[in-house]
């Protein structure tokens, strides 16, 4: 079986290598946004902060996709808050204080952060792939 570049270039003729890895890249990047969540847990992969979590109002670990699964500070499974209360989950004296056995997550704009600040956290995140159309797999 040819490989899928020698396919596409023997229908519509001169195209890069480049192209139609972007193309097919492309292609896959919509067929994962329309897969129900079920499906969509399969294609997760964890994903590791860089170092750790950081205080609110200074995110840093940008996501891939947006679509989470689960969230873990150490080995405790994160709660999920809106973005608009990180303060008030860093604030002892506040019902929504994140404690470091009852971790908050929250994502804002393309970043994602777990309260209490300086914990290990990793994400399950579904990765969008780069394609090789010249590969074979």
């Amino acid at each position: 079986m040819a490989h899928i570049s020698t396919q596409i270039q023997a229908l519509v003729g001169s195209v890069t290598e480049s192209e139609i890895d972007d193309w097919c890249t492309e292609g896959v990047k919509e067929i994962i946004n329309v897969l129900p969540k079920n499906l969509l847990k399969l294609c997760s992969t964890k994903v590791s902060f860089g170092s750790s979590s950081t205080a609110a109002g200074s995110e840093s670990e940008t996501m891939n996709t947006g679509k989470i699964f689960s969230v873990f500070a150490n080995t405790v499974k994160c709660r999920e808050i809106d973005s608009s209360d990180k303060y008030r989950a860093s604030d002892s004296t506040d019902i929504l204080y994140a404690t470091a056995t009852d971790p908050a997550f929250y994502v804002e704009g393309n970043y994602i952060n777990v309260l209490p600040s300086g914990r290990t956290c990793i994400y399950e995140e579904v990765q969008y792939p780069t394609v090789d159309a010249d590969s074979g797999s």
